[in-house]
C-alpha cells in the first residue's frame, strides 16, 4: 500500500512505518504543511502502556514540527513517527497513529525514562489544535526576548478568536500556550523595564484565561489567574473586578465585596465594576433570604 493510500477500515498509510486513523474529523480544508509548527496534545503507548503524557504546564500543548526531516530516523529522533502523522492533518482533528519501531525508539529501545523495550511499535493518540506556517517563528530555544513576546501575543490573538467563536476550551489552550512563553523562570531573569514590557502581554493573557476558565466552570482555577495579576499589579481595576467575580462564583461574598471595593476605588465609573457590584448585591440579598428562610423553618 503506497503512502496516503486509504484502506477500507479508514486507516491511511503515511509512510512505510506510519499509519493514521481519524478518530474525530477536524474543520476546514487547510492542512498542516511540511515544517509547520503544530500545537498538539498527544499520548504515546507501547504494548498498551502509556509512556508519554504531554499534558503539561496546565494543559498547554507541545509544539512539534510537521513532517520533520526525511528518511528513517536515528534512535534519538523518537518523535519522527509523530511528525509524519501530523503532516496533512486539519485543525481540530483527533487521530490514532500506529508507528513502527524504526520511526520511534528503534532497535535499541529506551532503558531510561520512558522505558521502551527494543524494537517496540508505538501508538499515539493525537489532537491537533492548530499550527503556524513554516518559518513564521523560530524554535522557542532560539528566540530572543522580543520574539518571545511576539510569540505570546500571537497565541493570545488566536485565543481571542476562539473565545469569540465560543470555543472556550481552545481559547484557554491558546492562552496557556502564550503564558508558557512568559513563564516564571523567564520573569525572574528580567530587569524591571523588561518585566514591565512582558507583563503588558502576560497580564492580559492571565485575565483572558480567567474569562475562558469561568466559561468552562473552573472557577477556582480562574480565580487563581486573576489573583496573580492583582498581586503583581494592585492598581489593576479589571483584575480586581475579576477577583470579585471569582469569589462571588465560589460563594465567598465577603471576599467578593472587598475585591469589588478595591476595583471601585480605582475606577468608580467603570460599567463592568458597577455590573459586578450589582451582581454581588443580588447574591448577598439572595443569601440573606435563604438564611432567613432556614431560621423561620427552625422556629416556625
Amino acid at each position: 500500500m503506497s503512502a496516503d493510500q486509504q484502506r477500507d477500515d479508514g486507516e491511511v498509510a503515511l509512510a512505510a512505518g506510519v499509519t493514521k486513523t481519524v478518530v474525530t474529523a477536524g474543520h476546514g480544508d487547510s492542512r498542516a504543511p511540511q515544517f509547520a509548527k503544530c500545537f498538539v496534545h498527544f499520548k504515546c503507548f507501547v504494548r498498551g502502556e502509556e509512556v508519554h503524557d504531554t499534558t503539561v504546564q496546565d494543559g498547554s500543548p507541545v509544539e512539534v514540527m510537521a513532517g520533520g526531516g526525511s528518511g528513517p530516523p536515528s534512535t534519538s529522533t523518537v518523535t519522527r513517527g509523530l511528525e509524519i502523522g501530523l503532516l496533512g492533518m486539519v485543525e481540530g482533528e483527533k487521530a490514532t497513529l500506529c508507528v513502527s519501531s524504526e520511526y520511534g525508539y528503534g532497535e535499541e529501545g529506551s532503558f531510561s525514562f520512558p522505558s521502551v523495550p527494543p524494537s517496540s511499535d508505538l501508538v499515539y493518540t493525537v489532537h491537533l489544535f492548530g499550527w503556524l506556517e513554516p518559518g513564521q517563528e523560530k524554535p522557542r530555544g532560539d528566540m530572543l526576548f522580543e520574539e518571545r513576546l511576539c510569540a505570546a501575543q500571537r497565541r493570545r490573538d488566536l485565543g481571542v478568536e476562539k473565545f469569540r467563536a465560543g470555543a472556550y476550551e481552545d481559547s484557554w489552550t491558546y492562552f496557556s500556550m502564550g503564558l508558557s512563553y512568559l513563564n516564571q523562570d523567564l520573569m525572574l531573569q528580567l530587569e524591571d523595564k523588561e518585566a514591565r514590557k512582558a507583563n503588558e502581554v502576560r497580564h492580559p493573557l492571565l485575565l483572558n484565561s480567567f474569562s475562558s476558565l469561568v466559561r468552562l466552570q473552573r472557577h477556582g482555577r480562574a480565580l487563581e489567574m486573576a489573583e496573580r495579576v492583582v498581586r503583581e499589579d494592585p492598581g489593576n481595576s479589571k483584575a480586581w473586578c475579576r477577583v470579585a467575580k471569582g469569589h462571588r462564583l465560589q460563594g465567598d461574598l465577603e471576599s467578593a465585596i472587598k475585591a469589588i471595593g478595591a476595583a471601585s476605588r480605582l475606577e468608580p465609573e467603570s460599567a463592568a465594576v458597577r455590573d459586578e457590584s450589582r451582581r454581588i448585591e443580588e447574591a448577598t440579598e439572595a443569601k440573606r433570604g435563604r438564611e432567613k428562610g432556614r431560621f423561620l423553618g427552625m422556629f416556625g
